[in-house]
């Protein structure tokens, strides 16, 4: 029981260095961090998450299955993306149009989730359980597509205005919606 105390008072000491560390370059140098657009909030309720499903998994209080360690990688590396992204405009220079160092972190959030959702789906469902888990996730993706596409990349109403390939996007979200909202129901 002793061990458990010592490793969870480790994990919180280690997660209040971390966030010090973040708040003395945020108040330190606010000129470099005035543009920033993640929520300090957000950056927390990760943290959480991925303190929780370590301490968790140390503790034994779930399984050390892949989904649960798969579940883990992918949190943490959206919070490094996150950390990254704050602070990517100050200390990263990439000449590459469109990338940035924290897409590569967002990429791998989805790999691994990918992961552990195919595991889940392949090892641990029967028939019914496997459909109505593929329908849960097809009603989750029509619910990003349809965040990403109206907040995100803000759809021009002139249609004349627009690229070829944005045309053929304005075109192709709505069908995904569709087909992901029928799938799921």
């Amino acid at each position: 029981m002793k061990l458990n105390k010592n490793l969870q008072l480790c994990i919180l000491i280690g997660t209040l260095i971390c966030y010090s560390i973040y708040f003395m370059f945020f108040y330190l140098f606010p000129t470099h961090f005035s543009n920033s657009d993640v929520r300090f909030a957000s950056l927390v309720v990760e943290a959480i998450t991925f303190v929780s499903l370590i301490y968790s998994i140390y503790s034994k209080k779930v399984s050390s299955n892949p989904f649960w360690i798969c579940i883990t990688i992918a949190i943490g590396s959206f919070l490094l993306g996150k950390i990254v992204y704050t602070y990517q405009d100050s200390f990263f220079e990439i000449p590459i149009d469109r990338f940035t160092i924290s897409d590569v972190f967002y990429m791998f959030f989805l790999f691994f989730c990918l992961i552990a959702f195919c595991y889940k789906i392949l090892k641990e469902c029967n028939k019914w359980e496997k459909a109505f888990f593929i329908c849960d996730i097809c009603i989750v993706l029509t619910s990003i597509f349809t965040l990403e596409w109206y907040l995100f990349n803000q759809p021009n109403l002139n249609i004349f205005a627009l690229s070829l390939g944005d045309v053929f996007l304005s075109f192709l979200y709505p069908i995904a919606d569709l087909l992901f909202l029928l799938l799921g129901v």
